[in-house]
């Protein structure tokens, strides 16, 4: 929870972030690829990599769209390297 009110607190595109790569950790734990206690882990190491450096700006929905994909391209990666 508190990652969460972090990205939300920071704004741009780390809300978008965190609910996709979210997404993709419950997902995985679900279908038995990683565990409970993995999905926090996982979303915060896709936060840090795509949320350091400048801000991620999201204007618009196109830009929100790009901002879920990346993250969940990340997450993914992630999780490749963690799974049971």
């Amino acid at each position: 929870i508190d990652l969460a009110r972090r990205c939300g607190t920071l704004g741009g595109g780390l809300p978008a972030i965190f609910n996709a790569a979210n997404e993709v950790a419950v997902d995985a734990f679900l279908n038995g690829r990683i565990t409970f206690t993995s999905i926090v882990d996982i979303v915060e190491a896709t936060v840090q990599k795509l949320g350091s450096g400048s801000p991620i700006v999201a204007r618009n929905l196109d830009d929100v769209s790009a901002i879920e994909n990346d993250a969940r391209k990340v997450a993914v990666e992630i999780i490749g390297r963690v799974a049971q």
